[in-house]
């Protein structure tokens, strides 16, 4: 465009509204500035007004004229990359402000999760423990609710040291396990959840190895988290034959 139009200009006088080509490549390179492309928006404009006012030059125009025919055109990129610059920021605060939103509405749900955990633990909690309270109170306990208490404090320990391994199901099996004279140690040395597909592979297998026990030990870990192996199952009675070893590695 430029080159066709300076080619057709007059010589030695300004060609006012002849120089319509300043205004549409002005209004191109602002529209792609506009649309954050800065750097081609510049080296658009500015090989325009180095060819303009070569031509100007050319054309035996005045500085003052070549200068005019140029610095519009400049103006209006340098306003756009303003306006560019600051729409950009708008939206990088913006974006700022949603994700601490959802960090906030995040770490509330989290707290108000726990909260509600806390609470339904309490409520078992007092509905499990609070006969055997109170006959403990009363001093009036018989050998069959001592048994009781040995085993509710078991399963308690369970919940509170086995954490991701103490799914109800292994509570409950740990606990028929120990009725039947087997000590059962759960233990969840973690620290993040496990993966479901590990949690449900280790869910199994304790319960595997609680049912089929009937003296012995039987002990699951959860290893720290960033072990090649998740989950061990160690199991052992009198025989050989009750030996069991299981690692569950993670995904």
């Amino acid at each position: 465009m430029e080159l066709l139009v300076m080619g057709v200009l007059p010589s030695g006088v300004h060609p006012g509204y002849a120089a319509w080509h300043c205004g549409a490549i002005e209004m191109l390179m602002v529209t792609v500035a506009m649309r954050n492309r800065i750097g081609l928006a510049w080296l658009g404009i500015g090989l325009f007004a180095l060819a303009d006012f070569t031509g100007s030059m050319i054309h035996r125009l005045t500085i003052i004229d070549g200068l005019a025919m140029v610095l519009t055109p400049l103006m209006w990129v340098g306003i756009a990359n303003a306006v560019s610059v600051v729409l950009r920021r708008c939206v990088d605060q913006a974006e700022v402000y949603s994700s601490q939103e959802r960090e906030s509405a995040e770490r509330l749900a989290r707290e108000n999760a726990r909260r509600l955990a806390q609470t339904e633990w309490a409520k078992d909690l007092e509905r499990a423990t609070a006969p055997l309270l109170k006959k403990i109170a009363s001093g009036k306990l018989s050998s069959g609710d001592i048994t009781e208490c040995v085993l509710l404090e078991a399963e308690l320990r369970d919940q509170i040291r086995g954490r991701a391994l103490a799914t109800p199901e292994v509570v409950r099996a740990a606990r028929a396990a120990r009725a039947r004279g087997a000590r059962v140690d759960i233990f969840d040395d973690r620290g993040a959840d496990l993966p479901p597909a590990v949690r449900e592979e280790a869910s199994a297998q304790l319960i595997t190895a609680l049912n089929d026990a009937r003296v012995g030990w039987i002990k699951g870990r959860a290893l720290p988290a960033g072990s090649p192996t998740a989950v061990t199952v160690l199991a052992y009675g009198d025989t050989p034959d009750d030996e069991r070893f299981l690692e569950i590695k993670e995904p």
